[in-house]
């Protein structure tokens, strides 16, 4: 039977010691907030509400590739939410480039 190299593994009474290794809701919600970037998440999130509407549905995903919004039955289909979700991410990558930037 083969031991277990235990090096660099710290004991949970030194764990519970140190602040980095705190449980308290306020300090995960505050570690989350400061490494999560505000603008790119606001913008994400108008950009994700704009391309779930219907007036996008209709006027600007029907225009973009056939087959991907049925009129008839006023939905999207599968092939629209795959386009939907492609300018979704398009936009992600231009608006991390852009705050990587510092241009907005």
């Amino acid at each position: 039977m083969s031991s277990i190299d235990y090096e660099g593994v710290e004991s949970l009474d030194a764990c519970k010691d140190d602040s980095r290794y705190s449980s308290d809701l306020f300090q995960v919600v505050g570690v989350v907030y400061d490494n999560m970037e505000i603008k790119i998440s606001f913008i994400l999130f108008i950009t994700f509400i704009l391309l779930n509407t219907d007036i996008f549905a209709d006027n600007c995903l029907r225009k973009i590739s056939s087959g991907t919004y049925d009129s008839s039955q006023d939905k999207i289909t599968a092939k629209g939410i795959v386009v939907s979700a492609m300018i979704l991410s398009m936009v992600y990558i231009l608006v991390d480039l852009l705050v990587s930037k510092n241009i907005i």
